[in-house]
């Protein structure tokens, strides 16, 4: 994907993910009935019932609120209408009420770094550009197929899609070209 897109797309990434925190912090789920489940390295894993479905990928960072003091920790997972929760501090065995404030720019964020490790490892979609138009060449071969054929013979359509297959660097081949010829390099 060239720089320039790269570029426009980091630009416009970084607009919404300034307009998103200027707004409300994020979308605020109450949760209860918490028990402490497990500590794994420097987190403590709680377990929360929720109210509603909670709609969140693994590992978004969520801020709880609980007795108006904020801790910082991440989604673990979400099953039905319970939550586990890693929170860097542990806050006794159960906790009876509390809030999640979740982080909607988390994504954009994780897009945005994707898009700018993509600007480092210049290769890295060198098939998906050719693949969509960019930087597409057609490596000028003319090769001609020798064909086995068995009782038929390829039909035009079949012979096109043999040749493109052979003469460019990306070629798509629907189910309509399947035949049982060989290709013999």
């Amino acid at each position: 994907m060239s720089k320039k897109y790269i570029d426009e797309f980091i630009k416009a990434l970084d607009s919404e993910i300034k307009s998103l925190k200027k707004g409300t912090y994020g979308n605020i789920v109450p949760i209860f009935n918490g028990k402490f489940k497990r500590k794994i390295n420097n987190l403590y894993i709680y377990t929360f019932k929720l109210e509603n479905f909670l709609s969140v990928m693994d590992d978004t960072p969520v801020e709880i609120i609980i007795n108006n003091k904020n801790y910082k920790g991440q989604i673990i997972s979400v099953k039905g209408l319970e939550v586990d929760i890693a929170i860097e501090e542990k806050l006794g065995v159960s906790i009876p009420k509390a809030i999640i404030n979740t982080n909607l720019w988390f994504l954009l964020e994780r897009l945005k770094d994707k898009f700018e490790e993509n600007k480092i490892k210049q290769n890295r979609f060198k098939t998906s550009d050719k693949l969509f138009g960019f930087n597409f060449k057609n490596n000028n071969s003319n090769i001609e197929p020798n064909y086995t054929i068995s009782d038929k013979v390829p039909n035009q359509s079949q012979k096109d899609a043999i040749f493109n297959y052979l003469n460019n660097e990306v070629s798509i081949i629907t189910e309509k070209y399947v035949s049982f010829f060989y290709i013999k390099f």
